[in-house]
């Protein structure tokens, strides 16, 4: 019992900060006044109950012992901030351990004036137990205050009390801690990060869970937020000793914390000027650890390959954050637009396009369209009856556009359905022009008609980064995403280069065509 309490010495979960260091106190006089506090009965460890006048050589130690002593009885510690001496300079000189169940939740909640609120359930019930100990002249503690009434809550049994929160020890240590930083670094995921763990440390009677490491990566991302900004600049103009055409935007709130970000190097803004005819844009992905929208701009290239022509982190998903970011883009384009821009069906990004891009053709997304379009249609078919859904596809398929309007007079007059009122098919139909084929047609998309490249732009950064990568990490696992993406055009041109097409027959345009087009080019072709 005495090496495993050693062990509790070494990487106890109080912080030490107001820990005072007596140096004269050295280990075996430490371990010798530790010892008198255990009996041993037939191998089992029984600790003895505290007293008044119970002396330990740090606060530390004290907690670790009244903690053992709470687990044996059934219950969970609380640690108070403690008290500190003002002519000392403001050193620490008692400090108190409570029951997990002392105090009372406050019912003060302003979320309540008028409104309804889910509140959690209640763990507190005013428990009265608690340790106090102060700090003596000889830089020891002794415990002055014990109370152990525990009569307004029920005391947890064995098998169940090494769940509660003061006594699952192991991911707090600093090496299961460091542990679960360093397989982070790597890309694990928690999930993963607590399997790895719990294999090495073979403890069966305690085991480290994802959500404890997701709270631990999460706290070490909040006290770190106020680097990583420092830190992404940082590298971005590194960036530009190496590339000078890099540019990259950052923008701020009213306190002059960053918000979003948007980044593009040399090459992606040459690919862009060559292939601008169409461009993906799409921020249904988050795969940092700040939370914010991954939102890249993805096109194709000339061997029918995804291509980013940039990316952004953004805060939110509000009409001023989009214009934001468009204005940012189009300057790093110096100045052009691109001709046509598949995007989900939002409101505020159809809003910013028409102000930034007022020239360039806006489609929706035929996958999400499609999506939203099953809901609808269901709701619309069970109130008009089941041939709906026949006027609606003619409508939706008309080969011309005054073939279209004559199929939506007639699916008004069958259904009885006003153009001027409110609701999801007269909305569709005011925005045709941005998602039914034939108001389409006189549009080059390269093929493309939903964000299906820009998600696998995403599906393809899920090998490089996770939902808790730092941002500054995510720079540069974004970097070598890049790369692996310019290794494959790189691959294709050689293929193309050293490589001849099989003419079917002879004829010269398609000789011309073999001579013109990249190998994937002329296979469409």
């Amino acid at each position: 019992m005495v090496d495993v309490h050693e062990d509790s010495l070494m990487t106890s979960n109080v912080e030490r900060s107001g820990f005072v260091d007596c140096s004269n106190t050295e280990h075996e006089l430490e371990q010798e006044k530790i010892n008198h506090l255990y009996s041993i009965d037939n191998g089992k460890s029984n600790i003895v109950e505290p007293w008044i006048g119970m002396e330990f050589p740090t606060y530390t130690t004290a907690y670790d012992y009244y903690n053992d002593y709470a687990k044996i009885k059934g219950f969970s510690v609380r640690i108070s901030s403690g008290n500190y001496s003002r002519k000392e300079g403001k050193k620490l000189i008692s400090k108190k351990f409570f029951c997990n169940k002392e105090g009372l939740k406050s019912t003060n909640d302003k979320r309540e004036h008028g409104k309804i609120v889910k509140r959690r359930r209640d763990t507190r019930v005013g428990c009265k137990a608690m340790l106090r100990v102060n700090r003596t002249d000889n830089c020891t503690w002794v415990v002055s205050k014990f109370v152990n009434e525990h009569t307004n809550h029920e005391l947890t049994s064995p098998d169940k009390v090494k769940n509660h929160y003061s006594h699952r020890k192991l991911y707090r240590t600093k090496g299961c801690q460091s542990l679960i930083e360093s397989l982070h670094e790597e890309g694990l995921p928690p999930a993963t990060i607590s399997r790895v763990i719990n294999v090495g440390s073979g403890n069966r009677e305690e085991i480290v869970t994802s959500q404890q490491c997701s709270d631990h990566i999460r706290k070490q991302r909040k006290n770190n937020m106020g680097n990583e900004c420092i830190l992404v600049i940082q590298k971005f103009i590194d960036k530009r000793t190496f590339d000078p055409d890099f540019y990259f935007a950052i923008e701020l709130d009213t306190t002059g914390t960053m918000r979003s970000v948007f980044w593009a190097d040399g090459r992606a803004r040459a690919s862009f000027l060559k292939f601008h005819d169409v461009i993906v844009f799409d921020v249904t992905y988050r795969t940092n650890k700040l939370a914010l929208s991954f939102a890249p701009f993805t096109g194709v290239n000339h061997h029918r390959q995804s291509t980013l022509f940039g990316c952004a982190l953004l805060a939110d998903e509000e009409e001023d954050t989009f214009v934001w970011l468009f204005t940012e883009w189009v300057k790093c384009m110096n100045g052009v637009a691109p001709h046509a821009i598949i995007t989900d069906q939002d409101k505020g990004i159809c809003n910013v396009i028409q102000r930034v891009f007022p020239n360039t053709r806006h489609r929706y997304c035929k996958w999400h369209l499609g999506k939203h379009m099953v809901d609808h249609l269901l709701s619309l078919q069970q109130l008009h009856g089941e041939e709906f859904a026949n006027y609606f596809n003619r409508w939706w398929h008309s080969k011309t556009i005054e073939t279209c309007i004559q199929q939506w007079d007639e699916l008004k007059e069958k259904f009885n359905i006003k153009e001027n009122e409110e609701g999801w098919l007269q909305t569709m139909y005011r925005n045709r022009t941005h998602w039914v084929p034939c108001y389409l047609k006189d549009t080059f998309f390269a093929g493309m008609t939903s964000s299906q490249r820009s998600e696998s732009i995403n599906a393809f950064f899920d090998t490089y980064v996770n939902s808790q990568t730092l941002l500054s990490d995510f720079v540069e696992h974004y970097d070598k995403a890049i790369l692996s993406r310019h290794s494959q055009e790189l691959s294709e041109d050689f293929a193309t280069l050293n490589t001849k097409p099989v003419m079917y027959l002879n004829h010269p345009i398609e000789i011309q065509a073999g001579e013109s087009y990249t190998r994937a080019i002329f296979e469409r072709f």
